[in-house]
């Protein structure tokens, strides 16, 4: 079993979606833990590398989309939107990913950072990351840190765009 497993953690990994169908077909669960002691599925193997066909085949085949990892506390969609997997994210809130569970920090995968992801969004001037972020329910007057707000990160870049 321990074989199979390394197999199936490698190919979600590699983004080998071949493999990873024909070990599902073969009996192997979609919510396999990669290691017992760390509680990592495979979901959050394939969203570390940003393998959006592997995240979509597991989450077709019933992975648990809110599964906490233990040592940090987060989720599928928090790691995947702090690593700035968008296209992991966007598939993950389209699925009905929490957006809201809390990590251990209090976080959720709307904040990165002591920033909100919509600041972060507002702040580059990413108006498709922004827009989506406010489909999924992120809060425009949220105050950070430092008492800024989305609106005033878009101010401080100039980008009309994204203000509308």
């Amino acid at each position: 079993m321990d074989e199979a497993r390394d197999d199936f953690a490698l190919a979600a990994c590699l983004g080998r979606i071949d493999t990873v169908r024909s070990l599902l077909d073969a009996g192997m669960r979609a919510d396999t833990l990669v290691c017992d002691h760390k509680s990592m599925t495979m979901l959050m193997v394939a969203r570390l590398r940003g393998q959006v066909d592997v995240v979509e085949l597991l989450i077709e085949r019933d992975a648990a989309l809110d599964t906490v990892w233990r040592p940090y506390s987060r989720t599928v969609l928090q790691l995947a939107s702090r690593l700035s997997h968008l296209s992991v994210a966007k598939l993950l809130l389209c699925k009905r990913a929490d957006p809201h569970l809390l990590d251990v920090r209090g976080r959720t995968a709307l904040m990165i950072e002591g920033m909100r992801a919509l600041m972060w969004a507002c702040a580059g001037a990413h108006v498709d990351i922004a827009r989506e972020l406010l489909v999924a329910g992120a809060v425009v007057n949220a105050l950070d840190e430092k008492g800024m707000t989305a609106l005033m990160y878009t101010a401080a870049n100039g980008s009309l765009s994204t203000v509308r």
